[in-house]
């Protein structure tokens, strides 16, 4: 089938199904963390291509996916940011937890998620928000909060990943006999 007929026909489909996404495996592979070594190549997304991982005979990608209501952070003064970045806190300790606590139906799917944590915390109902704070969608004071929003859980999964390699370091170090650690950052 020609490629031109093809992509008409997807965008047909998209267009009566509202499904308004579209990933491109090649692309994903050349910018993706996980693919710098050749065996490792992802084939495919989760559903709604949030999180694009390896897969292989010995892996199966898993996804850990939460969401944040910011509309819940409402108050008369507008968005509680502190509260905000506690619950994306608690949200992004507790997705990490899933993946060491949670029930995996294969081997494969457990070795996948431990060794890569892939984590995804979404964003439900910002409308009501900008609604509420009487900001158009195509303001820069919109723009503003929506990135400083997904700074959050950036912010708060980098330093989740620094404390579990601090705990291992620890560890090893303890079981090698090594009595003291430099301090934090020199581990990093």
């Amino acid at each position: 089938m020609p490629a031109r007929t093809l992509y008409g026909r997807m965008m047909r489909t998209l267009a009566q199904t509202g499904n308004g996404w579209m990933t491109f495996k090649d692309a994903a592979n050349r910018v993706s963390n996980q693919t710098a070594r050749p065996e490792n190549v992802i084939h495919l997304s989760d559903l709604c291509t949030e999180i694009l991982e390896v897969t292989s005979d010995g892996e199966t990608a898993v996804c850990n996916l939460g969401s944040v209501n910011p509309a819940a952070h409402l108050t008369g003064a507008g968005l509680d940011w502190e509260r905000l970045a506690g619950t994306v806190r608690t949200a992004v300790r507790f997705l990490d937890r899933i993946i060491d606590l949670g029930f995996y139906p294969t081997p494969e799917a457990e070795k996948a998620n431990r060794r890569w944590r892939p984590i995804g915390l979404g964003v439900m109902g910002p409308a009501d928000v900008f609604f509420a704070l009487r900001l158009p969608f195509d303001s820069p004071a919109r723009q503003d909060r929506r990135d400083r929003a997904a700074q959050l859980a950036h912010d708060r999964h980098r330093a989740d990943r620094d404390d579990r390699l601090h705990r291992r370091v620890l560890r090893v170090h303890r079981a090698a006999g090594v009595q003291r650690v430099q301090a934090r950052d020199a581990v990093g």
